[in-house]
């Protein structure tokens, strides 16, 4: 099945499948995710270890192997922009940051996606970017790109237009259905309309991602 290519496609197919959406989303998530943004805002996020382990195990880091280096400095990084919130946060400059310090595998490497993540908790109108985004906004995988500087502009390019995108949304109810439906059916936790949105085109690109895998292994079974 091919996942919607713009946005007319992905907000129409969002609408009309607004409850399976919304159905589809873990209630443990939600309560997982409310309670790393509260425990943010108390500030000491390098040494809080509860935190670190949470926010860790919710994003996925402990599957990347970014070893402990390079985990100390991005909580670091993660504490003295959350301390100065008011000030513009550079996503280029942390990137150039985080990259000069090998990952747990001895490589230098561009890890937006967690960037992404630092950047919500602190500001949660930013959107987070994750593979699953990607495939629903049929973005091109920039892990193939070894270019540094194409690298990180290319990421940079797509996270700006997941921002419009959701600016767009937001503005014009263009999901407007399934972002009610979410309130009502979590209407015990306050959360932002780009979180709201963040869920819900991740757990669509999550079934577009697994459909296309099953077509995948289908037609090499029928191909074998």
């Amino acid at each position: 099945m091919k996942s919607p290519s713009n946005i007319n496609e992905r907000t129409e197919w969002i609408n009309e499948n607004a409850t399976f959406v919304i159905n589809s989303l873990n209630r443990k998530a939600i309560d997982d995710y409310t309670s790393i943004q509260k425990t943010s805002n108390e500030g000491f996020i390098s040494r809080n270890e509860s935190f670190k382990t949470a926010f860790k195990n919710f994003y996925g880091m402990p599957q990347a192997h970014l070893g402990k280096d390079f985990e100390n400095l991005f909580f670091q990084i993660f504490e003295r922009l959350s301390d100065n919130r008011n000030n513009q946060i550079e996503i280029e400059k942390i990137l150039k940051e985080l990259y000069h310090v090998k990952t747990k595998k001895e490589v230098n490497t561009i890890q937006f996606s967690f960037v992404s993540k630092m950047i919500h908790t602190i500001d949660n109108e930013k959107p987070i970017y994750d593979k699953m985004i990607r495939i629903l906004f049929n973005f091109p995988d920039q892990s193939n790109i070894t270019d540094f500087g194409k690298k990180i502009y290319g990421c940079i390019e797509q996270y700006n237009v997941i921002q419009e995108e959701y600016k767009r949304i937001i503005e014009f109810k263009l999901v407007d259905k399934p972002l009610k439906m979410f309130g009502n059916r979590f209407n015990y936790v306050e959360i932002s309309e780009v979180k709201k949105l963040d869920f819900i085109y991740w757990v669509t690109g999550r079934f577009f991602s697994s459909e296309n895998e099953y077509f995948k292994k289908k037609i090499n079974k029928i191909t074998i």
